[in-house]
Order: C-alpha cells, then structure tokens, then sequence
C-alpha cells in the first residue's frame, strides 16, 4: 500500500479516536434468525457461493519447494494441493485411482518425492501421473499410463491458490485485486497454522471477525487492552470488505511527520475476501482465515500465518510460538461466544437479530450475501 493512502487511513482513524466514534451506516439492520437455522438455506449457500466463485485455499506460503503438499476437506471433496518438480502448483483429487484411499493424510507435508497409496502401494508423481503399480501384472496392459490422479482446477495468484470455477479472478476481486496485488504476500514464508471446527454455522464465524463491538467483553484480557473501544475503520469493496482496527500506540504518531508514518506498525488491516475469507496484515506474522461450512451447524475454520522470513533465531521462534499462542486464544474466545448463539438459535428467544449501525462488517456481508443467492 502507497504512503499516501497509509497516511489517509492513520489521518481517519486518529480523527474517529478524537472524536469518540467510529465508522457506520444510517440505520441498524435486522436479519431472520432462520438464515443460520434452514437446511435449504445452507445447501443454497453451499451450491451458489463455494461451487461458482474463486474460493480462497491456502496461502502458497505452505506450497515453497517441490513435494511440499497440503490437504484441504473444506469443499466436501478431499483435495491435494502440491509443488511439482518445476514448481508449479497443482490440484487433484486426495483419493487413490484404485480403490479411492485418501493418499495424504494430514493438514500439510513436505519435501517428499512422490505420492504412495498406504492400502495397496499404487505410487504417483507430483505431476499426478501413476508411477508404479505392485503387481501390475493382475490390471491391464499399459494401465499405469493411461491412469493419473484425478485434476482439481486451481489458480495462484496474490499469494493464494484459489479454486477455479471459470469466473475471472480479477474481475471477481475488483479493487481488491490491486490491493493485495500491493501488499506482496507470494514473499511470505510459513509461520504455523492451526485447525479449528467451531459448533456454530459458518456466517456466524464470518460476523465476528468484522466487527469490533465484541473486544471489551469478549477479548477483555486479550485484544481489548491494545485498542480503543468500538473504533474501525470499514471501506466497502463490494462485495469484498476492508477494515483498519487502530491500535492504542497510533497515538504517537500525533506529533511525527507523516512521511515516517506505517499503518501496519499502528493497526490491523483486515479484508474480507467474500464469501468466506479473512486475510489479516499487522506488525506480527500475516494471517489468512479460510472459513468452510462443515454443515448446517459446525464450520472448518483454518488459520495460515506467514511471515517475510522463517523463524530461524532462538528469539525468532520465541516470539511466533508466542503469537501462535495469543492468537489461538483469542479464536478460542469468539469460538466460545459463537457456539453460545448457535446453542440458543432454535430457542425461539429471537425471530430476528439486529446488527447496529457500526456492525458494518456483519451489514455488508449479508447485502453480499444476499444478493448473491439471488443471482
């Protein structure tokens, strides 16, 4: 992101902080309570969102080298991602040509040379080609070679691989695509990752990571006492989202020149890659959030941070085991809150839920929403 544009968002956000307010809309919003709750609903969202539109995977910070692989179960076919000896990225199908045993088992593996079926030995290439059957005298002649891993379409681009369901990546993204494009993040290195499959319907994983209404009571001892309370920024990038969440310390810059201001050292920028996507930049290592619903009341929630170099130093791997450990409790926090909602959906308690005005996170993600199961 260009100083300047760095400089009018710090301008912004220390105007919001000295005026006691926050980004919002002109009016609250209400939405039905059965949009978390209806089995037609779900299958809808699941067929129209995660079958027709580029969907977020992984970061290619895990996909470095040839033979590293990662799986992925969030789409409701397993699948293979992995680094081939030219260092292409590529997609298959995680199942066995034989008998369809999942051949990676596992979030991620790396460094290896090939790809062996652990229930009858059927080895592959990391091109996907059938390398080597044992006893390939009982299956027909020439079956090794007209017999490869089944493709899985995917694309690599902003440092993310991405399915590829036909629309046109860029256009999809709009405006967004020159953001990321700005930030570099095929740069980034493995940090750690961690998996989660949070008790609640995945929208209502995707509204707490947008708004920052939730920080004083939820995260009081962990997020709370680092930013002012209920301030941040939102810019509608429809149907993606970015949010700046300013930091206590932006402060300090009041009395520096600008030229020496940088955003990421005084807040969090957080864009939402809609549908199901939180990308997250700041001083530690950068965070993608990739959210799948499993089904109508339990979410695959997976999160990849990466960084410019990979801790090497006894200091360096101190202090990412230490943000492995904030951010892992601060996601334990919401996952807590959010299966409480979910517990209480069918209650009857509430025929509708009510965003507020500076919920803009949550707001602008149904509009999207909404208009996208309309389509």
């Amino acid at each position: 992101m260009k100083q300047r544009e760095q400089v009018m968002l710090l301008r912004r956000a220390l105007d919001l902080i000295k005026r006691r307010t926050t980004d919002m809309v002109a009016e609250p919003e209400q939405r039905p309570v059965d949009i978390y709750t209806s089995p037609a609903r779900f299958e809808r969202e699941r067929g129209q969102l995660f079958e027709r539109y580029p969907i977020v995977l992984t970061s290619t910070a895990f996909l470095q080298r040839p033979g590293d692989c990662v799986t992925h179960d969030g789409l409701g076919v397993p699948i293979l991602l992995s680094v081939d000896k030219e260092g292409q990225i590529r997609g298959f199908l995680n199942a066995c040509r034989h008998r369809g045993t999942r051949l990676v088992d596992g979030p991620t593996s790396v460094a290896r040379s090939s790809f062996t079926c652990p229930f009858h030995a059927w080895t592959y290439g990391l091109d996907g080609k059938l390398l080597h059957i044992p006893h390939a005298y009982g299956f027909a002649e020439g079956h090794c070679e007209r017999t490869a891993l089944t493709p899985f379409p995917v694309q690599v681009k902003f440092g993310m691989v991405w399915t590829d369901p036909g629309p046109d990546l860029d256009t999809f993204l709009g405006p967004l695509a020159r953001e990321l494009a700005g930030w570099n993040l095929s740069r980034l290195r493995p940090a750690y990752q961690l998996a989660f499959s949070p008790n609640a319907n995945w929208k209502l994983l995707m509204e707490v990571a947008f708004e920052v209404y939730h920080f004083r009571k939820t995260h009081s001892q962990t997020v709370a006492p680092w930013v002012p309370d209920n301030v941040a920024l939102h810019d509608d990038l429809y149907p993606h989202q970015r949010i700046i969440v300013p930091k206590n310390k932006i402060n300090e810059y009041l009395d520096r020149d600008p030229a020496d201001w940088n955003l990421l050292s005084v807040a969090n920028v957080v864009y939402l890659i809609f549908p199901n996507t939180v990308l997250m930049l700041r001083e530690g290592p950068t965070v993608l959030q990739t959210i799948f619903p499993s089904s109508l009341d339990r979410t695959l929630w997976h999160t990849w941070a990466s960084t410019a170099r990979v801790p090497q130093t006894e200091d360096e791997v101190r202090h990412t085991r230490a943000d492995r450990e904030s951010f892992e409790t601060t996601l334990e926090e919401d996952f807590r809150s959010v299966s409480l909602i979910q517990s209480g959906l069918r209650s009857g308690a509430n025929q509708v839920f009510t965003f507020g005005r500076f919920e803009l996170g949550p707001i602008r993600f149904h509009r999207a929403l909404d208009d996208f199961l309309a389509a």
